[in-house]
């Protein structure tokens, strides 16, 4: 089926976009000098087009020594912008790719606030069941590694699923992790989110701070604007997961088998109980993995991947005179 789904996906794909993203893996794939994108593009057209020197210059001048820290979708629309690429289309024999590159990306270093976080070394998923003092059939066990779809026997699920009324009305389901994956996420927790800070304005699960602290700041303003982000743990997906974990320096593999030990896919017996009616959307954003209410991990991952939520709104209650908070799902302005 995911090799279907990417056959129509090249299909639909513009011979010019082919040839952007073509280019775009070979850039990434070897170093970030001038030559070597220059060697690169050439290689991978099987001509000396005379505008590749002036793409590979617009492009270093765009990424400078942080061209490994872009994605390919990133670099192929610098490609697709360049003039002289677009221009090249214009020819009646446009660029063709005469060689693919098949060899990964070059990882990118560590940026120096992360080295700064003095988070654990896990290179391998080996050096991850270790961590975690598992084996690593037990690590893929608890990460459901061969599992496209929720477990539907409760003795093979790694949750407990438990529905509570909302004082607003409707359904809130809490997802408890058993005994040995809520250790292997405590862990987790402990040894490596608690050492990266949110942002200032996050009150809610961090040391030092709490729901007084949230509600001081706004203590005795004329004005109080209160909102809530609507199903703030089931509405962050497993990618935006893995995608935090990337950007803290860990391989694929390692990212994708910690998003998959934080994140959960509710069975369908589950949310099929008769008792419970919940929206369309809630019910298809709990069938994907997502992040669940009741993990240790939850909270401290849901204010790191509203770190940029948090920075844009900062910075319109600063142009506004304003002051603002979050505490979890609970915004305040003043």
């Amino acid at each position: 089926m995911k090799a279907l789904r990417r056959l129509v996906y090249l299909n639909q794909m513009t011979p010019k976009t082919f040839v952007a993203l073509a280019l775009a893996d070979t850039f990434l794939a070897r170093e970030a000098s001038l030559d070597a994108m220059k060697q690169g593009a050439r290689w991978a057209l099987g001509k000396k087009w005379r505008w590749i020197p002036s793409l590979c210059r617009a492009i270093r001048k765009q990424t400078g020594e942080q061209l490994h820290r872009h994605g390919r979708a990133e670099l192929a629309a610098l490609i697709l912008a360049h003039e002289g690429f677009s221009d090249a289309w214009l020819d009646s024999e446009p660029p063709q790719v005469r060689h693919f590159c098949l060899e990964p990306p070059v990882a990118a270093g560590q940026p120096a606030w992360v080295s700064a976080l003095a988070l654990p070394t896990l290179a391998t998923a080996g050096d991850l069941a270790q961590w975690l003092k598992v084996t690593p059939s037990e690590l893929d066990w608890f990460s459901d590694q061969w599992r496209n779809s929720a477990a539907t026997t409760a003795a093979l699920q790694h949750y407990h699923h438990r529905w509570i009324a909302k004082r607003s009305g409707g359904w809130r389901l809490i997802e408890i992790p058993k005994s040995r994956l809520r250790a292997m996420q405590t862990q987790l927790l402990r040894s490596l989110l608690d050492r990266i800070p949110p942002h200032q304005a996050a009150h809610g699960f961090r040391r030092g701070h709490s729901c007084v602290t949230h509600a001081a700041l706004h203590a005795g303003k004329r004005v109080v604007i209160r909102m809530d982000l609507k199903d703030f743990f089931p509405s962050i997906p497993a990618a935006r997961i893995h995608a935090l974990f990337a950007k803290l320096g860990y391989p694929p593999k390692v990212a994708g088998l910690l998003s998959r030990l934080c994140t959960h896919r509710t069975p369908g017996s589950v949310l099929n109980q008769p008792e419970q009616k919940i929206p369309w959307q809630e019910r298809q954003a709990l069938r994907a993995r997502h992040l669940p209410q009741g993990s240790p991990c939850s909270p401290a991952l849901a204010n790191l991947c509203a770190y940029r939520l948090d920075i844009r709104l900062q910075a319109l209650a600063t142009a506004l005179g304003a002051s603002y908070s979050r505490y979890a799902d609970d915004l305040v302005f003043s």
